[in-house]
């Protein structure tokens, strides 16, 4: 092992001890807000850790605002309060994650909303109700408990605080109820098999307004098809052949005609390194699920992101030049050749499958797995988890 590549992981478990002994002081300091009563109308949403307004938190605060005018205070933690504005409504506030106003927001909030595990620092009240509804569909590379060389004691104390500070956990399939939450997140609570709200708009069909955003943000004439290419978070180290984004548009448009543009997409923890100059960088827009209505076709990897474009039926193709090393060093749920996408090693073979598209076999491959994993996707997430908080908060059947 190299010197650089060992002081990198020393530095790694140097900064976790900090940010874990912060926390802990950080819950001790908080506790002093218990003092304040809960307000039994006041909702907290966050997703990815104050990032973005996005994922499966935003689509049930978007219905919740629709649904239940004037019912609710929402509040929103985030890193910059300017992701809010778009949204002008008097009972919907912004603060920023870890800030004073956090903990006391936190403290006092009867419902909390959350995509990435528990919210840091404060445990949750008794009459706190606390939803977890995960970022991802799907069984696909290993989370929790399960990631290869993950057990160190900090991480599984992170696990058992986020079990032990949730009160729901959603999930997309059976198999990720089952194999997953029980297993991974080590969560042994009440499961909503209800789907995952976000897809609620791909389940229905509804993408269009979605598409239209997106497109009018970067500036896409309406004849233009999109390729949207994003792979998932890779460990530092990682490295494997680029794909190369003019061959497969070359491809794409001897295959399906038109004409394309790439859409880029990192992982919210992975790089944000310059990527060429020939694709558009989508990395720092704020909601994948936009992206994804907006595509024509998908390229990915591990991500969790081709469950959720599985539903459109529109194509999907995997490129994994590191496969081999990605299963060795993290870990997939289920083998990745049951998954019912083209797995493609390299660019070559990439080009090739989209050259040789079979819709309707594609389709039937998607059905099956689907059914493999017994998919709990109805459209109807967003409508129930709602309901849910509703009746937490007011106390209604």
């Amino acid at each position: 092992m190299t010197s650089d590549r060992r002081w990198f992981r020393v530095n790694r478990k140097i900064k976790r001890l900090i940010k874990y002994l912060s926390a802990c002081v950080l819950r001790i300091i908080s506790r002093v807000l218990y003092i304040f009563p809960i307000k039994n109308n006041r909702v907290l949403f966050t997703a990815y850790d104050g990032q973005h307004v996005c994922c499966n938190p935003k689509a049930i605060f978007e219905y919740m605002i629709q649904n239940y005018p004037g019912r609710f205070e929402y509040i929103w933690t985030l890193n910059d309060d300017k992701e809010l504005q778009g949204y002008q409504h008097e009972n919907v506030t912004a603060v920023r994650m870890r800030s004073l106003k956090f903990y006391y927001m936190k403290a006092t909030s009867k419902v909390c909303v959350c995509n990435a595990g528990s919210f840091p620092e404060l445990p949750l009240r008794k009459s706190q109700f606390q939803i977890n509804t995960h970022h991802g569909g799907g069984a696909y590379k290993t989370a929790g408990a399960a990631i290869k060389g993950a057990n160190s004691k900090t991480n599984l104390k992170k696990l058992q605080w986020d079990a032990e500070n949730t009160s729901i956990y959603l999930s997309s399939s059976r198999y990720f109820t089952e194999e997953v939450v029980r297993k991974q997140k080590c969560f042994a609570g009440e499961v909503y098999e209800y789907g995952m709200p976000r897809n609620d708009v791909i389940i229905k069909n509804q993408e269009q307004l979605f598409r239209e955003k997106v497109y009018k943000h970067y500036g896409l004439s309406s004849d233009c098809r999109v390729v949207l290419y994003a792979p998932t978070y890779r460990d530092a180290g990682n490295i494997y052949e680029p794909i190369d984004i003019d061959a497969v548009i070359v491809a794409l448009k001897e295959q399906f005609g038109g004409n394309w543009v790439c859409l880029m997409r990192m992982h919210y923890l992975g790089s944000t390194k310059k990527e060429k100059s020939s694709v558009i960088s989508a990395t720092d827009y704020p909601d994948m699920q936009e992206l994804l209505a907006a595509s024509d076709v998908l390229i990915s990897d591990y991500s969790s992101s081709i469950w959720d474009f599985s539903f459109t039926g529109r194509p999907c193709l995997l490129y994994t030049p590191d496969v081999d090393l990605y299963v060795e060093k993290r870990g997939l749920d289920t083998p990745i050749n049951t998954w019912g996408f083209p797995v493609c090693k390299t660019n070559t073979s990439l080009c090739n499958q989209i050259l040789h598209w079979d819709g309707n076999a594609y389709k039937k491959k998607m059905a099956e797995h689907h059914n493999r994993l017994g998919s709990c996707e109805t459209g109807k997430a967003t409508e129930m988890i709602s309901k849910r908080i509703y009746k937490e908060c007011f106390k209604e059947s």
